[in-house]
């Protein structure tokens, strides 16, 4: 790829800078680096200014940032042509809506012929299916992370044929074979080693099942050391709740850490244990198993089953079976033997999951997409509707006179 001519592509994730941070995130990290190399720059643009921590993350691998093109509880109707005017002036190649409830969508109508668009569903839920249905002949292409997803988007949103394209997370694995071997023997007896990877909440993470989960392991006997690593609404109940087994130092939380710091913490860890009630195609997951630790998840038909053999390289229980998973890590727990063979399994399974296979994925589609004809729909379509989650019952006027107050009162 040396002397060609550098490619443009803008990513916009709104999500940055609040509580939400996961792998729909810090798939960036390992994706912009690899589309560098490829002569591909990317700026990300977000609503508030990302974090601290997040921003420093982004830069290191090499992202041009951008945010402040709107003020916070702007409306969509302000939003939309203030965006649109900056990517239709930075002119890049590729438009990419990420993870926004809005406002990264909301500009598509507006945005010059030529740039190519692309949705991603990170996780099986209306959030992200109910944009890309609504804006579906805007778009040159939809990614969903996994297979389920990627089905959906054919069939309930409207994505048509190959614009439907299955893109997974790429993740960075153990290597050698021999390498995961010698971390088996250092971490041999007991206790066994647990760990939580991701955010603290309840509606999509069901945490406070989680919590049973540990409590109930703690009652039966079983010896083990968790390491929770992440964040969210609910972390503070989380730490009452487990502070006994903290006391013990049975439990450590180590909120967010920077991505090589996590995989370490997982090169230390045997089992990982999510309990969620919803899921695109976790990295935490995925990181786990590249990394020879076994998974112990619920049953879901997006992400887990995809990577899943129950009973082979990691469990499956039904969503709020909490008992089940008890018996299944006590089983880990009684039986060494067992657990090695499945730290192997899914071993075999996280390393097909290359970070390299993944920015191979999406550099060919951009190619694709930009040396391709023209999207069948010409923007720009000023007069496109905002789709019904960005629609207000109040008039416009009215809007603008409630955010104007609310400067104020702020100010």
């Amino acid at each position: 790829m040396k002397g060609s001519k550098i490619k443009r592509v803008v990513i916009v994730d709104t999500s940055l800078g609040g509580p939400i941070y996961g792998g729909a995130q810090t798939f960036l990290l390992n994706l912009i680096p690899g589309l560098a190399s490829r002569n591909w720059r990317t700026s990300v643009v977000s609503g508030l200014r990302p974090l601290a921590s997040q921003e420093q993350e982004l830069r290191r691998a090499g992202a041009d940032l951008v945010s402040g093109l709107w003020n916070a509880g702007a409306l969509m109707e302000y939003i939309a042509p203030r965006l649109a005017a900056w990517v239709n002036n930075h002119n890049p190649d590729v438009y990419i809506a990420s993870v926004s409830t809005g406002a990264a969508w909301v500009a598509l109508p507006l945005l010059r012929p030529q740039v190519k668009t692309i949705g991603i569903a990170h996780t099986d839920s209306e959030t992200f299916y109910e944009p890309l249905r609504h804006y579906a002949k805007l778009l040159s292409a939809a990614v969903g992370v996994s297979e389920q997803i990627t089905r959906k988007l054919n069939n309930y949103c409207g994505i048509t044929g190959s614009k439907a394209v299955h893109i997974p997370y790429g993740v960075r694995a153990i290597e050698p074979e021999e390498e995961l071997r010698r971390r088996f023997k250092e971490s041999a007896p007991r206790p066994l080693r647990l760990i939580l990877v991701g955010r603290l909440e309840q509606p999509q993470k069901k945490i406070l099942d989680f919590v049973v989960v540990i409590k109930q392991l703690a009652k039966l006997g079983v010896n083990f050391l968790l390491d929770i690593v992440g964040d969210g609404p609910e972390a503070s109940e989380v730490k009452r709740l487990l502070s006994d087994e903290t006391s013990q130092s049975r439990v450590s939380f180590y909120g967010w850490l920077p991505g090589d710091e996590v995989i370490e913490k997982l090169r230390q860890a045997e089992v990982i244990i999510l309990t969620s009630a919803y899921e695109g195609l976790p990295v935490s997951l995925l990181e786990a198993m590249a990394n020879g630790v076994v998974p112990v998840v619920t049953d879901l038909e997006s992400g887990h089953r995809q990577l899943i053999s129950h009973g082979v390289n990691g469990f499956l229980a039904p969503v709020g079976d909490t008992e089940g998973f008890v018996r299944l890590i006590e089983e880990l727990f009684r039986d060494r033997k067992l657990l090695e063979q499945m730290r192997i399994k899914a071993w075999e399974t996280g390393r097909q999951y290359s970070v390299e296979n993944m920015v191979s994925s999406y550099a060919d589609m951009f190619e694709r997409l930009v040396d391709g004809p023209a999207d069948a729909v010409s923007r720009p379509v000023p007069d496109y509707p905002l789709m019904p989650s960005c629609r207000s019952r109040y008039p416009l006027w009215l809007r603008r006179m409630r955010v104007v107050v609310q400067r104020s009162v702020r100010g």
